[in-house]
């Protein structure tokens, strides 16, 4: 069930940012979903993609952290 959701979650995130490519939280939740999903380095992508339009949200320092332990 959690699968399927997630899979749905993340189709829904790709076709948003199909329509909208600066729809910059998309990026973020994509991330989370795909490394949730064990697909580090599409995660990895969608999270360099939001700091690349989110240079200074309060979550970088999270996001980053984040890419570091994936490297």
């Amino acid at each position: 069930e959690e699968k399927r959701d997630n899979a749905e979650a993340i189709t829904a995130y790709t076709k948003a940012l199909e329509l909208d490519p600066q729809y910059m939280i998309a990026y973020k939740k994509l991330g989370f979903l795909l490394l949730k999903e064990g697909k580090n380095d599409e995660a990895k992508k969608s999270f360099e993609k939001y700091l690349e339009f989110n240079p200074s949200q309060r979550d970088q320092e999270t996001i980053e952290a984040i890419l570091r332990g994936m490297k």
